[in-house]
């Protein structure tokens, strides 16, 4: 491990850093590793973590007293950003769910997990606060998001043909970024509807037996929490320390099943990349007690343990989390091909591992993405996405719909389980209509320029179905 990686693992934890061991690192540090050490650390997303735990030792070496320094100097603008986001991301939070009690909405991930930390562990930074709605509840959150004031960028979609007819998956699932200023801090809400992805097709289902109730906000139960979390480094390829302090700290909560923890992991197929996590864990908390002694591992730490962990990672616009490696894909494969094994068959299951990790390589996602606009297909597509044009408040019935593209001699397609209608004026303005929303199809990355010219067919639309009130959402 590099001495880096070492000094990542001693001041990233929740846990006190010794005087000594610091010291000791720092000394040996030039100032091209400090400098590589304050990128690594926020790469980890650690730098709460670091900055109190280096700011409050007392070193005796002046060289490693003037590296603290610069680390310390270095994060402190860091970290005050990230109080101020907790703190935005915290009200916002609170606000839409006291103004959508009615919807079984839950926070996921950093939302939730930020609450066990404290004030010796040091803040969960965080950047955005994700969110979980049932897919039949999506279309009334978006119209409440948007009247507040967020604006929605694109829709993913999937409809994943392995899960067609399983009743314990929901026909549709995807993500919506959604974004707003508040008093000049950006507030970004990422709202997961039918589940949670892990790679690929791969998902974690969420019930209503999942949510626990905690004022007026919802949780995951802790063996779901557990199970996200897992699914978000599956999905990554790799974790960050976070992530290992995250799952360190929700392992240690009371009252954590054993025997439902291991039935949720292993139903989503994330047993292997459990069991690698546990490792890490013991590893970088070697004297603290599992709650549940059971799960402490006997085994050190694997190679591959490390690539997934501390593998270098390069820049790479374009990709998954904008970044490019290798070695800790091997993580990713073995998932897919535990999961195509079980749900198509040996045969089947090897050749979709194959074709997907071939698009992991390409573009850090394991299945297919577009880079211009498709039509149609949405009543059976696997995956497409939607750009919000317009927002209106006037309610649009099917009957009305009907009507207006017989007049006009306009395909109408309708998908009752999305509550989406698709109009097709048979040419390259299709357009889709959900409850509050008019839409259309873009490229995967939801890009803007990628949109079709359908201000003729939305001025005809709006006249005669008589939508008088209406917000632009995107320039037409």
């Amino acid at each position: 491990m590099s001495i880096v990686n070492r000094l990542l693992s001693v001041t990233g934890r929740t846990v006190s850093a010794s005087d000594s061991d610091v010291d000791a690192l720092l000394r040996q540090m030039d100032s091209s590793q400090v400098r590589q050490f304050i990128d690594v650390v926020r790469f980890h997303k650690v730098v709460p973590q670091v900055h109190g735990n280096i700011k409050s030792l007392s070193l005796i070496s002046p060289s490693a007293n003037k590296s603290a320094e610069t680390i310390v100097g270095a994060l402190t603008p860091r970290l005050e950003h990230i109080l101020e986001c907790i703190e935005e991301h915290t009200k916002a939070t609170q606000e839409l769910f006291a103004a959508m009690q009615s919807v079984p909405m839950a926070v996921l991930k950093g939302m939730h997990i930020k609450d066990l930390y404290d004030a010796e562990s040091g803040q969960r930074e965080l950047a955005d606060a994700d969110l979980f709605v049932p897919t039949e509840d999506l279309w009334v959150l978006l119209s409440q998001l948007i009247r507040r004031g967020y604006s929605v960028s694109k829709l993913r979609f999937g409809r994943y043909k392995i899960f067609k007819g399983n009743p314990k998956y929901p026909s549709a699932c995807g993500i919506c970024p959604t974004s707003s200023e508040r008093d000049d801090r950006p507030v970004e809400f990422d709202i997961h509807f039918g589940g949670f992805p892990a790679c690929g097709e791969g998902l974690i289902t969420i019930s209503e037996d999942d949510l626990i109730q905690h004022g007026d906000v919802r949780f995951l139960r802790i063996e779901k929490a557990i199970a996200v979390s897992l699914a978000h480094i599956a999905r990554q390829g790799y974790c960050r320390l976070r992530d290992v302090n995250d799952l360190f700290l929700l392992l240690r909560q009371p009252g954590l099943d054993l025997d439902s923890l291991t039935k949720e992991i292993q139903s989503a197929y994330l047993g292997s990349l459990f069991k690698a996590m546990l490792r890490i864990i013991a590893a970088c908390y070697p004297e603290q007690p599992f709650y549940v002694p059971e799960l402490r591992p006997n085994g050190k730490l694997k190679f591959i343990d490390k690539l997934l962990l501390f593998e270098r990672r390069k820049e790479a616009r374009g990709f998954a989390d904008d970044v490019k490696f290798y070695g800790s894909r091997s993580w990713q494969i073995d998932y897919l091909t535990r999961m195509y094994v079980r749900e198509l068959g040996v045969v089947e299951g090897v050749a979709r591992t194959l074709r997907n990790s071939v698009y992991l390589f390409q573009t850090g996602r394991a299945h297919e993405t577009w880079t211009s606009r498709r039509i149609g297909g949405i009543g059976y597509a696997e995956r497409f996405v939607l750009y919000p044009l317009l927002h209106f408040q006037d309610e649009v019935g099917f009957s009305d719909l009907e009507r207006y593209a017989t007049k006009h001699n306009y395909s109408l397609e309708r998908v009752r389980e999305l509550e989406l209608v698709i109009l097709n004026p048979g040419s390259q303005e299709e357009l889709v209509i959900a409850p509050g929303l008019l839409l259309a199809q873009s490229n995967y990355a939801g890009d803007p320029d990628s949109l079709p010219d359908v201000s003729r067919i939305v001025r005809e639309m709006c006249d005669e179905l008589r939508i008088s009130t209406y917000e632009h959402l995107v320039d037409l």
